[in-house]
Formats: C-alpha cells, sequence, structure tokens
C-alpha cells in the first residue's frame, strides 16, 4: 500500500496499492484488482509518495483521506483542526 501525504504537514491525500508521478506532474493511483480505475491528483503543494510497511492498519474511519496525517514514525493521527462536523 502507497500514501501520497502533503510533503508539509504528511496530510494524507490518496491511498492505493501504485502511485506514480509522471512528467507532467501529475500523479497517478491505482489499486491491482481495478487497474483500469485510476485516479489522478496534482497540487501546489508539493506532495510525497510513501510506502506503508506490510500489515499497517489503517485507522478505522469512513473518511481517512484529508482527515488524517501519517507521521514519520508510521502512525496515523487526525489533521489538526480537524472537525467531523465539515464533511
Amino acid at each position: 500500500m502507497k500514501l501520497l501525504i502533503t510533503e508539509i504537514d504528511r496530510q494524507i491525500c490518496l491511498i492505493a496499492d501504485n502511485i506514480i508521478l509522471e512528467g507532467d506532474g501529475v500523479y497517478y493511483a491505482w489499486n491491482n484488482p481495478t487497474p483500469h480505475h485510476v485516479q489522478r491528483a496534482n497540487s501546489s503543494n508539493k506532495l510525497e509518495i510513501v510506502n506503508v510497511p506490510p500489515g499497517t492498519e489503517l485507522p478505522e474511519s469512513e473518511y481517512i483521506v484529508s482527515k488524517y496525517c501519517y507521521t514519520e514514525q508510521g502512525s496515523f493521527v487526525i489533521y489538526p483542526g480537524w472537525e467531523d462536523e465539515e464533511i
């Protein structure tokens, strides 16, 4: 599993089996069971692709993208200032 996170605050933007950065500056993400379904992302913020260690459990939440950050220590924390009512 890979995460696409913002470099400055490590907020999660995408979760997928595969994430690549193409020469056009756009990130492409897809999961192995559905390689024909590709998500695209770009941002004015610097982004980083992170390989998550096998066996890592995602937070038990309906909303992970945007709500959580992935720390350098490999844990998930709620994005500072996040309010569930924003959803």
